[in-house]
């Protein structure tokens, strides 16, 4: 995970970029596109087989497994999500700091 803190005009804005994070269903494309490439789809292909046989999302060995629901916990009270996307196998957020905290 990497985290970065900047100000602007806007206040505090935290971007958080997450590794190894299952996909919600609403994530899933409806197509991939072809620029992607074949890598991208095998691995999807293939992480998706693993999630579906084991349970679990697959999790590099020098990863910790971390849960979107504990990203929003923690950050809850001091920011509020601007932005959630995914870019390639990354989930993405930018938060913004609350007014008055």
């Amino acid at each position: 995970m990497e985290r970065a803190i900047t100000r602007d005009g806007e206040g505090a804005k935290l971007l958080i970029v997450l590794e190894d994070m299952p996909p919600a269903f609403r994530d899933w494309p409806k197509r991939i596109p072809v620029w992607l490439g074949s890598a991208y789809r095998a691995k999807m292909a293939n992480d998706l087989s693993i999630w579906i046989r084991t349970g679990q999302w697959p999790l590099q060995t020098d990863h910790i497994r971390i849960r979107e629901s504990d990203v929003r916990r923690w950050t809850d009270l001091q920011f509020e999500i601007r932005r959630r996307s995914w870019v390639r196998h990354y989930l993405t957020y930018e938060f913004r700091r609350r007014q008055g905290v």
